[in-house]
């Protein structure tokens, strides 16, 4: 559910504010999309951090990282598409980029593990900057937090800010999302390459008693569309060329649209819609 608000709020604060002049008439096809629904969709998003993250405890729960990543991400393209002059953020967003920078370390430290390792939880032991000493990340379902980092530190440094960073970070996302697409050129909600990660079965009542297992798809299309969409952003800062993980991405989903022209949850349902 969170990703879905986080993705209403990006749409709402990204979107061309149109603004009528008092002698036009209204039309169908007119803009109603406000500066002001502009203003209040993105203080809405900041409050939904200030308190569902910075003051928690823990602020590691899966859809947080893509949370903060999409906040961010809507307010540098709200200034930018709209040519406003926003209300400075710049303690938010570096607090984001922090917050962000230390949750690629998390992830990269699942692929430093050696294989008898891999299936227990990362020791919390990570040297964390001033502030987050307490902060425990949740490290399954990071394909979709780590393609909305790429997304925002690539506007960063599009934008200017902090872009030595920004490109540094960028780097360190292409070697983990590339190391996380799966053999189709799909992604899941992680690695279920990686021993302990990827969905668990799942068991399913069945009809008169007794279950059935169900083995959650290691690749869905929306991950794919996640973590697709922030590698290629981080490939045009770092690397403007095409790659043999852009390559497949691309026909995983060529292979995975049905004849209709739609696209289903996972794979195995190509045809369904």
């Amino acid at each position: 559910m969170s990703r879905f608000l986080a993705a209403c709020v990006l749409c709402l604060a990204a979107m061309p504010v149109g603004i009528a002049d008092d002698g036009d008439e209204a039309t169908d096809d007119a803009p109603a999309f406000t500066g002001e629904a502009r203003d209040d969709a993105l203080r809405k998003a900041f409050a939904y951090l200030d308190e569902q993250l910075w003051r928690q405890p823990d602020r590691g729960s899966s859809g947080t990282q893509y949370a903060a990543a999409v906040a961010g991400w809507a307010y540098l393209l709200a200034g930018e598409r709209s040519g406003a002059r926003l209300p400075s953020r710049s303690r938010e967003l570096r607090r984001i980029r922090d917050y962000l920078d230390q949750y690629v370390t998390e992830v990269e430290r699942l692929y430093e593990r050696a294989p008898e390792e891999a299936a227990t939880p990362v020791p919390p032991n990570v040297v964390r900057p001033p502030g987050f000493e307490r902060m425990t990340f949740g490290v399954r379902q990071y394909s979709w937090g780590l393609g909305m980092a790429a997304l925002f530190f690539a506007e960063s440094h599009a934008r200017g800010k902090q872009r030595s960073a920004s490109k540094r970070l960028l780097r360190r996302l292409i070697e983990v999302l590339e190391k996380a697409q799966q053999e189709n050129g799909g992604w899941g909600h992680d690695d279920a390459s990686i021993p302990g990660l990827g969905v668990p079965e799942i068991p399913i009542p069945k009809p008169g008693g007794g279950t059935e297992t169900l083995q959650y798809p290691n690749t869905l299309l929306g991950a794919t569309n996640c973590a697709g969409a922030g590698l290629g952003a981080a490939y045009r800062v770092v690397r403007p060329r095409a790659t043999d993980a852009g390559e497949s991405a691309v026909a995983y989903f060529r292979a995975a649209q049905s004849g209709s022209g739609t696209f289903p949850y996972d794979p195995s349902q190509t045809g369904s819609g």
